[in-house]
């Protein structure tokens, strides 16, 4: 995610409750993942997935462009 994001196992109590409390904390992180998050979301459009997937389904079928 480039950094946009905190990664906690599903199951990982404590982990989950660190990230929150951590962010509660600080407030300047959180909004470094927010813009983070921002530049991520306009990057990643459905149009931008669509095209990403037929070059990878194109390249495994061995069609060339």
């Amino acid at each position: 995610m480039g950094g946009a994001g905190l990664h906690v196992d599903a199951d990982d109590l404590a982990g989950w409750a660190d990230a929150v409390g951590g962010l509660l904390a600080d407030a300047g992180r959180r909004a470094e993942l927010v813009e983070l998050g921002h530049g991520v979301a306009t990057e990643r459009t459905w149009v931008r997935n669509a095209e990403t997937y037929l070059g990878i389904y194109r390249k495994c079928l061995g069609v060339r462009v």
